[in-house]
């Protein structure tokens, strides 16, 4: 029977030329899955006087593990202050034992999230630094990692400098495949044209905060869109420092990874509509080119298998982002991730308010 299918599809042109499309379309996936990331050259720097500050709310899954990496730096020349909502707050009494100063954040007359009102209120209170760090108390840093998110500051074009984490899976398959799903997002930031700053490890310079920046900034649901946006009005550069990632322990069952999944991408594209359309034509073109290459290749030409070889490239693209961690199922998630993720676009467009932390906040929508 597929043998009939194929001698009259031979004949056909539609089958001819919508294979060469895929064709052209698979050499395109290969070379955006064989292009090499390195991180700039920084120079070194010390002169820099950084403020780390860390919202706190709650306790996290290792939270006494992840405040002494932010304490023990090679980087000298910085101070941590954490910012909690109140003294009844669960993380005070881990912070006081690792001796990490804290101050109750100010009830200002904002919108904005609870984080976001964190951060402001330390930008307030201490003006004598040069940069400014905003680290999240779910991360575990590297020796390095301030250092390295520092360095690139002392380019007078970059506004800001970030990173992406590694979230290491500590139970099931949703753990896994949020730790996909974040390599996923490592590859984004390897695009200085999708680029944004991820604000659980964000550092960025005094000059952007002003006035007008912090009446913005506490009325933004988010942090990471509100410095990215700033960075971008003022001209200058984001930059992402690959060799910084921190690590995120993760546990996740099916309604936290759906739902920590599809807040992240409503984050994302309400703060730059092109992440959203980009998105919707890359994942669904990532799933066409492989479901294309099985037809064709059973219906019309087995050659056209080899669609199937940037789909593989891209999985073993990925698996190299992984570095030391073990992430069960890899393979399995790598291939379905592209539907994940065209999901959580879809269900994300659609949302108008999400649900951080215990708090309910509305979105704003931007066409830019």
């Amino acid at each position: 029977m597929f043998i009939r299918i194929r001698r009259i599809l031979r004949f056909m042109p539609f089958p001819v030329f919508y294979s060469g499309l895929m064709g052209a379309l698979a050499l395109f996936f290969i070379y955006l899955q064989t292009r090499s990331y390195r991180d700039n050259e920084w120079r070194a720097v010390r002169d820099i006087r950084t403020l780390v500050i860390v919202p706190a709310r709650g306790r996290e899954l290792t939270l006494g593990e992840n405040l002494e990496s932010l304490k023990n730096q090679t980087y000298k020349n910085y101070d941590i202050v954490a910012v909690v909502d109140s003294e009844g707050d669960p993380a005070v009494p881990e912070l006081d034992a690792h001796r990490i100063k804290h101050i109750i954040a100010d009830k200002m007359k904002g919108r904005g999230s609870g984080k976001s009102n964190a951060i402001a209120t330390a930008l307030n209170k201490f003006r004598n630094y040069d940069a400014y760090v905003i680290a999240d108390t779910d991360i575990t840093a590297p020796k390095n990692w301030l250092s390295l998110l520092i360095a690139p500051l002392s380019d007078k074009q970059i506004g800001a400098s970030t990173t992406f984490p590694i979230f290491k899976p500590m139970s099931g398959f949703w753990s896994s495949a949020k730790c996909v799903w974040g390599l996923v997002g490592q590859g984004m930031m390897e695009s200085e044209y999708l680029r944004f700053g991820w604000g659980g490890s964000l550092a960025f310079r005094k000059s952007l905060v002003n006035r007008k920046f912090l009446e913005h900034f506490i009325n933004s649901v988010s942090d990471d869109v509100a410095i990215t946006k700033e960075v971008r009005t003022k001209g200058m550069r984001m930059a992402y420092v690959s060799s910084a990632r921190p690590i995120v322990n993760s546990s996740e069952n099916v309604w936290t990874f759906w739902e920590w999944a599809n807040r992240q991408t409503a984050l994302s594209i309400s703060g730059d509509n092109r992440v959203f359309w980009s998105g919707l034509l890359f994942y669904f073109a990532e799933l066409l080119l492989p479901i294309s290459g099985i037809i064709l290749g059973i219906t019309y030409n087995p050659a056209l298998f080899l669609l199937i070889v940037p789909y593989a490239i891209g999985i073993l693209r990925s698996s190299t982002r992984l570095g030391d961690i073990s992430c069960r199922g890899f393979i399995l998630i790598s291939a379905i991730m592209p539907a994940i993720l065209l999901v959580n676009l879809l269900v994300a467009k659609e949302m108008q308010e999400i649900k951080w932390r215990g708090r309910i906040y509305k979105l704003k929508w931007t066409s830019s």
